[in-house]
């Protein structure tokens, strides 16, 4: 009987394989449609996130990407009015669909009659090096994405830029990895494990880590930094500013740059009110990469919002010392809005 059946195994096996076979070569991205090769960049992404337990008030968050890589109700890759660009202040991993602030951007603009389509392309981690390498690998792979304005919110996690090479890798390194990522971003019965893993989240809300805000306390006074230990920094913060203005004009679009304010202190009655000391010496170096960005912009002649300076957040805006609330991110989209319906078309 075993001699049967060994011939009945080997047909069913060859069965199975030519079955993959036939849905990869029709279905997966091998041969047709957009490859995104070895690029480690989340896509298919479904997950809720229940922030009841760890924020007042809170509820479920709707996290998606699609299969581009995006976040955000924008139609078509061809039909996207602004791509927004920036690390996880700007992909916003635990506020919900329709309330991040690209959301709450493209919301208000259509109240100033500016019906302009945007999408999300915030990745985690990356800074200007990230980002430069992203229209290189990342965004000619996503077909007829030509926007008519691209806004970089950054330069947060370029003041921190030393020893995070990794973050901004947009391609593994090791072959074994590189192989499975390759696999991943072609196989079309990946996608359907993923669907299927994302489908599964979302029937049951993801509890997330805790986000716990420090207590803030009085400081004293500001915090002076001398900027001369940065110089080398700033300028190539600048010039990586400068190529980003490039390789967005040579999309087609128009380049738009604003600078981040973190959370960490605030001022409260007049007094400087903060988590550590340490937290108002960032902020101080923080507004060195702000002062460098502006100086850049301007020498390139792209739309420059300085939202660091004349945005006020309070600390409800902000569930770390980086990241902002579903508050926090409705101030900057109102904030990007009203500063932006005169100066596009």
């Amino acid at each position: 009987m075993s001699d049967g059946w060994a011939p009945r195994l080997i047909a069913c096996a060859i069965g199975v394989f030519l079955c993959v076979l036939v849905v990869e070569t029709i279905f997966g991205s091998w041969i047709f449609g957009s490859s995104f090769g070895f690029l480690n960049v989340p896509r298919n992404v479904v997950i809720r996130h229940d922030l009841r337990e760890i924020r007042p008030g809170g509820g479920i968050a709707l996290y998606r990407k699609d299969k581009y890589g995006l976040r955000g109700s924008y139609g078509k890759p061809s039909e996207i009015d602004i791509l927004v660009v920036g690390g996880s202040t700007t992909n916003e991993f635990y506020v919900g669909e329709g309330e991040t602030w690209a959301d709450v951007m493209a919301t208000e603009l259509r109240r100033y009659s500016k019906t302009l389509r945007v999408a999300n392309a915030g990745v985690d981690g990356h800074s200007t090096v990230g980002h430069i390498r992203s229209f290189e690998a990342w965004f000619p792979e996503i077909p007829g994405l030509r926007p008519k304005y691209v806004l970089f919110y950054i330069g947060i996690n370029d003041s921190q830029l030393e020893n995070r090479e990794a973050f901004d890798r947009l391609e593994e390194l090791k072959t074994s990895a590189r192989f499975v990522r390759y696999v991943k971003n072609n196989s079309a019965l990946y996608y359907l494990i993923r669907l299927f893993r994302g489908w599964n989240r979302a029937s049951r809300a993801n509890i997330i880590h805790s986000h716990s805000y420090p207590p803030l306390k009085p400081v004293l006074a500001t915090i002076h930094v001398d900027p001369q230990p940065y110089t080398k920094a700033l300028n190539a913060y600048a010039n990586r500013i400068k190529r980003l203005d490039e390789q967005t004009r040579e999309m087609g679009s128009i380049p738009i740059f604003v600078t981040q304010q973190r959370g960490g202190a605030f001022v409260i009655d007049g007094v400087i009110q903060a988590a550590n000391p340490e937290s108002v010496r960032w902020q101080a170096v923080q507004r060195l990469y702000n002062a460098a960005m502006m100086t850049a912009c301007r020498a390139v002649s792209a739309i420059c919002i300085d939202l660091a300076e004349k945005i006020i957040f309070v600390p409800e805006d902000f569930s770390d010392l980086l990241h902002t609330t579903a508050s926090g991110s409705r101030k900057i989209g109102r904030f990007l809005a009203a500063k932006l319906k005169d100066q596009i078309p």
